[in-house]
């Protein structure tokens, strides 16, 4: 008997139980793959992901047999049922649309078709900073002068950044989204797990991107030593650096060592080529973008200790498609123009 799984693979129940006696004996899934040519002849190892769907399927049920397949339930939304929705929203509105749809008894599909007739949205609820008239004339003023760089220049600005991914809670991000008809802005607490690791990534125009997957609490001087370890890769003397106003990124040190590496091909807190406004995270790819896509991907997998997130981490990188990127950068420009119209404001 065989059972289709993710990517096309098929493995035969057998060939599951083996997955399964390793698992349960401890072994990780980067070390079953690796015993799997030796021991297993049949076919190629298992991808990664596959692995840990199965231990997935251990830990919730204790076995390992697909789910039966059957006819696909029909569901029609009612008018008592749209009630329904909107109540649950209004009593938690922090709630995700799977366990909306769970609370209700609906697919996912026809809940998020009941919240599009409802004229519901999903949001990011982040800390968020209410705005001086002199930030958002700065705002402007980045936006108006990154606008005049011809296509080129910008294609080849290094957007970069540092994230937290947490073991306990890979998918954290889907905790700061909410549903509600309008953006509120509100501020989620978050308690960040002890078990996390921090991501620096640079993006490029182009579809390039350059990571690394760093433990502890980094400084001022671990961010210059990475950025003299990446410097070799970002082709400097073609590339900008954009940095946001981090403290361990315009500590004096730092700012001396990206003068000296970059010269005037940097945008950033005290840059004489072009500045980048605080507390506009709107306006780089990396956090309006990239860092929630990233996140989602990491989020399908499930991890136990430091050792494999940073595994799925590096892995979801190297997976990360070209296109991808370059609409992201690309995106910039659009939301320039966005902020300019609101004089600087959010929009």
């Amino acid at each position: 008997m065989e059972v289709e799984l993710n990517n096309n693979e098929k493995l035969t129940n057998e060939q599951r139980s083996y997955i399964a006696y390793k698992l349960k004996k401890g072994k990780k899934p980067h070390e079953i793959i690796e015993s799997w040519k030796p021991e297993i002849h049949q076919r190629s190892a298992p991808s990664l992901q596959t692995i840990y769907k199965i231990r997935r399927q251990l830990k919730k049920s204790n076995g390992i047999c697909a789910k039966k397949s059957g006819p696909k339930k029909r569901h029609v939304l009612t008018e008592m049922k749209l009630e329904e929705i909107v109540k649950v929203i209004q009593e938690n509105k922090y709630i995700t649309i799977r366990n909306l749809s769970e609370l209700v008894g609906l697919s996912k599909t026809t809940t998020e078709n009941a919240l599009k007739i409802l004229k519901y949205k999903h949001f990011n609820a982040r800390m968020e900073k209410f705005l001086t008239e002199g930030q958002k004339n700065q705002r402007v003023k980045f936006c108006t002068t990154f606008l005049k760089w011809n296509d080129n220049c910008k294609r080849m600005v290094w957007w970069s950044d540092e994230s937290l991914f947490s073991v306990d809670n890979v998918n954290k991000h889907q905790k700061a989204n909410y549903i509600a008809l309008e953006n509120e802005f509100e501020k989620l607490e978050k308690k960040l797990s002890r078990k996390t690791v921090t991501v620096w990534a640079g993006i490029r125009g182009d579809g390039k991107v350059i990571y690394r997957i760093l433990r502890g609490n980094q400084s001022s001087e671990d961010y210059i030593q990475l950025l003299l370890n990446v410097f070799p890769e970002m082709e400097s003397r073609k590339s900008f650096l954009m940095q946001d106003g981090a403290s361990i990124h315009t500590s004096n040190d730092a700012i001396d060592w990206i003068e000296f590496l970059f010269k005037n091909r940097w945008i950033g807190l005290g840059s004489q080529r072009l500045e980048f406004p605080p507390y506009s995270y709107d306006l780089t790819p990396l956090d309006f973008s990239f860092w929630s896509y990233l996140k989602r991907k990491v989020a399908v997998w499930e991890v136990d200790t430091l050792d494999e997130l940073v595994e799925v981490i590096d892995l979801e990188m190297k997976n990360i498609p070209e296109s991808v990127v370059i609409n992201m950068c690309k995106e910039v420009s659009e939301r320039c123009k966005k902020c300019i119209k609101c004089h600087g404001d959010r929009f």
